[in-house]
């Protein structure tokens, strides 16, 4: 890390984004995108409406903290990988 010129104090927290599906008569109201116009004093994702090529109508992403890295089902993850970012004095600033 040091060669790449990056700060070996920083850690890369884990975290996936989630999404859910609109039905029925609320879907029905979503003919395309719905994008708001984000925040800046809240630098996360936006959350945000889309129809996909299937047409059903998606509602996210959120973000969620994954319990390790490439930990993409909502029940994986790495028990070496969750401590080493629950241990993060920065994670659980952010946690916080």
């Amino acid at each position: 890390m040091r060669l790449l010129g990056h700060d070996p104090r920083l850690r890369v927290l884990p975290f996936r984004g989630e999404y859910w599906g609109l039905s029925g008569a609320a879907a029905d109201r979503v003919r395309g995108h719905i994008y708001p116009v984000p925040d800046p004093r809240l630098p996360h994702l936006g959350a945000h409406f889309t129809r996909n090529v299937a047409g059903r109508v998606e509602l996210g992403p959120n973000a969620v903290w994954a319990w390790g890295r490439e930990a993409y089902g909502r029940f994986s993850g790495r028990v070496p990988d969750a401590l080493e970012a629950l241990s993060y004095r920065g994670f659980r600033r952010l946690a916080s």
